[in-house]
């Protein structure tokens, strides 16, 4: 669940849930895109869904970011355009 709080001076998101309910996963993915790194591992392979080449994430603000990682290395888009190419 996703509860939001605004006061004059801020606003604040707080997730909460049970074990296992990808609140983790949904602040990773964050972090991820916002800094094409993962807080937990520096092993690419480990963020990629086992049987599967590649792993994506997608944040949609006033802009479209999005972040493709593969074995290959780890591709940034911005309003579908390729920004960077971190290998």
């Amino acid at each position: 669940r996703a509860e939001s709080l605004q006061t004059d001076r801020c606003h604040i998101n707080i997730f909460y849930g049970n074990n296992a309910q990808g609140k983790t996963n949904l602040l990773e993915s964050i972090y991820l895109a916002s800094t094409t790194k993962s807080h937990r591992t520096t092993e690419i392979d480990s963020l990629i869904k086992e049987g599967k080449e590649y792993a994506s994430c997608t944040i949609t603000t006033d802009k479209k970011y999005k972040i493709i990682i593969s074995n290959k290395g780890k591709t940034l888009f911005v309003n579908n355009k390729q920004y960077i190419n971190c290998l």
